[in-house]
């Protein structure tokens, strides 16, 4: 949240360069096997990746499971291309935007608290 407000209002501060332009947010690429690498490493545990395929994850029952699925199929489907984003204009408007393993030091024990109920 606090590093998409902080590029959302370099976009602002830009005034007219990015007028009726996309700007993804995004800090960095990472695979799955690299996120749960790096959960692994920070939280001491053994993150492992269980592909599910969207219509199966549609089954799931809970509030946003659907939206959620169509989310991940996009993202299977289409790849990067699903969320176009330039990291270097990221950086640029926000340059102290953390990295997936900064976020994960930072927010330790928000994460073992979801993990563990």
């Amino acid at each position: 949240g606090e590093d998409i407000g902080k590029t959302v209002a370099g976009v602002f501060q830009a005034g007219d360069k990015y007028m009726g332009k996309h700007v993804g947010i995004c800090s960095e690429r990472k695979t799955v096997k690299d996120i749960c690498q790096i959960i692994s490493s920070k939280l001491g545990v053994d993150a492992q990746y269980n592909c599910v395929e969207p219509d199966m994850y549609r089954k799931f029952g809970f509030p946003g499971a659907e939206e959620l699925s169509n989310m991940f199929q996009m993202f299977r489907d289409f790849g990067d291309a699903a969320v176009p984003a330039d990291i270097d204009i990221v950086k640029e408007l926000n340059p102290n935007v953390m990295s997936f393993e900064e976020f994960v030091e930072a927010n330790k024990d928000a994460i073992r608290a979801v993990m563990d109920s």
